[in-house]
Order: structure tokens, then sequence, then C-alpha cells
């Protein structure tokens, strides 16, 4: 009998494989502005970087709306990755923020537990 993959794992690595692509894209414009103007990236770091950092604090309130797929975790992975990108004014300025996001989706988690264990019980057995 051949066991399956749940379709969270799919999704999380695909959802993986995306973050690191678009990691791997900001961090090779930063490298092209960064030779171009050395003096300008400095003055402009925190604002050009800002929206990138919204965008990733973004994503991690996606998925926080949709972790029934996801796993603990797996929130904790994104988190992690989002602190080594931002900044340090940054992770000041949205520390609240993230810590009400990871919050919020470890109580859904546990819900959707559960949720999972209470129709196993309900369930009625089948007939072969």
């Amino acid at each position: 009998m051949i066991r399956r993959f749940p379709v969270s794992i799919g999704v999380t690595i695909i959802i993986i494989i995306i973050i690191i692509i678009v990691i791997g894209y900001y961090y090779s414009q930063h490298k092209k502005n960064n030779i171009k103007n050395e003096k300008l990236m400095s003055i402009g770091k925190k604002q050009k970087g800002y929206g990138f950092h919204s965008f990733l604090l973004l994503l991690l309130l996606f998925l926080s709306f949709i972790t029934s797929f996801f796993s603990r975790y797996f929130l904790f992975v994104c988190l992690f990755v989002w602190l080594l990108v931002s900044g340090t004014t940054i992770i000041i300025n949205h520390s609240l923020i993230i810590i009400i996001i990871i919050s919020l989706s470890i109580d859904s988690i546990h819900q959707n537990k559960k949720k999972k264990k209470e129709r196993a019980k309900n369930r009625k057995p089948y007939l072969f």
C-alpha cells in the first residue's frame, strides 16, 4: 500500500520555492543598484527595501489566513526568512504585528486540529 503525501506538503514546497526565487531576485536587484551608486543606496536603502519587507509581511498575513494548508513550522520558517531579509528598524516597527499574526495562526491551527479530531470521532465506519 503506497502512502500518499497530503496536499499541504506539496503546497508548502511550492511556496518555499517561490519565496526563495523572490528573495534571489531581490538580492540580485540590490547588488545591481549597489554597484551603480553606493552613496545613493546608503541614503535610500531603508526606503527602497521597505516595499519588499511590507510585501513579505503581507505574505505572512496571507499565510496566516490559510493556515489549514500550512503547519506551524512553515509559518516560523517564513518569519525567519523575513527577519533575515528585513532591516532592524523594520523589525522593530512590525514586531508587534508579526507576533499577533503568529499567535492567530497558531490558534487557528489548534482549532483546525480539534475540528478534525471531532470529525474523526463522529465519522461512521466504512462498510466493505
